[in-house]
C-alpha cells in the first residue's frame, strides 16, 4: 500500500509546476514526511479554479521531495506546510475525491483507483536561486537530498544513508 497525501485544490497545473509543489496545507510536516506521493484533486467550485477536469477528479500525482512550514498560520493557530514535488504525472481520475469537508486526506493510491505502475513521471525541478532566502536548516537539506537520491534509484528514503568523511 503506497501512502498518499491527497488534497482538494483550485491550483492549476501551471501554478503547481511554477511553484515546484502545492501549499499551504494545514497538516503535520512530520507526518507528511512518511508519505511518498501527493494526489491533487480538483475543487472546481473555487472561483479561480481552471476548467481542466471535472470537480472532484484527481489530475496530478506528485512525488513528495520536501515538506516545509510556511510563514502563514491557519485560523486554528496551526502551521501551514508547502510540499515540494520532485516529479509529477498527469492523470484524470473522475470522482476521486469523497464528500469530506476537510481539504486534506491521508489515503493510498489503490483507494483512489490509481495504479503506480501506470504513472509516467516527469521531473519537476526548482532552481537553486529559489532557495537563497530560505533559512539553512541542515536537516531539511539532508532530507531533501535523501529523497532525491531515493527517487533517482527507485527506493524509499529510509533506504538511503548519507555520510560525510572528513
Amino acid at each position: 500500500m503506497t501512502k498518499t497525501f491527497t488534497v482538494f485544490t483550485h491550483e492549476s497545473l501551471e501554478d503547481i509546476l511554477r511553484q515546484g509543489g502545492s501549499g499551504n496545507w494545514v497538516t503535520s510536516a512530520d507526518r507528511l514526511k512518511e508519505y511518498s506521493f501527493a494526489v491533487l484533486t480538483r475543487n472546481s467550485r473555487h472561483p479561480s479554479a481552471p476548467a481542466d477536469v471535472e470537480h472532484g477528479s484527481a489530475f496530478l500525482v506528485g512525488k513528495i521531495s520536501r515538506v516545509r512550514e510556511v510563514k502563514e498560520i491557519a485560523g486554528n493557530g496551526k502551521p501551514r506546510i508547502f510540499m515540494e514535488l520532485s516529479a509529477y504525472a498527469e492523470i484524470n481520475v473522475p470522482h476521486a475525491w469523497g464528500k469530506s469537508q476537510n481539504p486534506v486526506w491521508y489515503t493510498d493510491l489503490a483507494t483512489l483507483g490509481i495504479q503506480e505502475r501506470d504513472l509516467h513521471f516527469h521531473p519537476l525541478e526548482r532552481s537553486v536561486t529559489e532557495y537563497k532566502d530560505e533559512p539553512k536548516d541542515h536537516s531539511l537539506i539532508i532530507d531533501t537530498m535523501r529523497n532525491q537520491i531515493a527517487d533517482l534509484h527507485g527506493v524509499t528514503p529510509n533506504r538511503v544513508d548519507i555520510s560525510i568523511r572528513l
